[in-house]
């Protein structure tokens, strides 16, 4: 599944990622499992832990530029509360003020 979005790649990386003290990438309330310090390895698939449903759950998020600006790639890993990933995911692009379009 992926969130397309109009605005340019670097606009969204710094609007919807940042690196906390830690040196994970933060979105949202998830945090990326390893310390990469840097928002450049958002270009490729990067794993991310989440509180989610009363449940701690992973999936992978990927930034991808395209023609039009760029597309959140958005890959589940099976857990019993991946049904509620993509509202969540969807929540924290909003909460950057990002207009998206979703794609199942």
């Amino acid at each position: 599944m992926k969130f397309s979005m109009t605005l340019d790649y670097d606009n969204i990386l710094n609007q919807l990622f940042q690196v906390g003290d830690d040196g994970r990438i933060e979105i949202g309330w998830a945090k990326s499992r390893e310390a990469v310090g840097t928002l450049d390895g958002l270009q490729e698939s990067t794993l991310f832990s989440d509180y989610i449903m009363e449940g701690f759950v992973t999936y992978y998020l990927r930034l991808v530029r395209t023609a039009d600006g760029c597309v959140l790639e958005v890959r589940l890993t099976g857990t019993n509360r991946d049904q509620y990933i993509p509202f969540t995911v969807r929540d924290y692009i909003k909460w950057a003020g990002i207009e998206a379009e979703f794609f199942p």
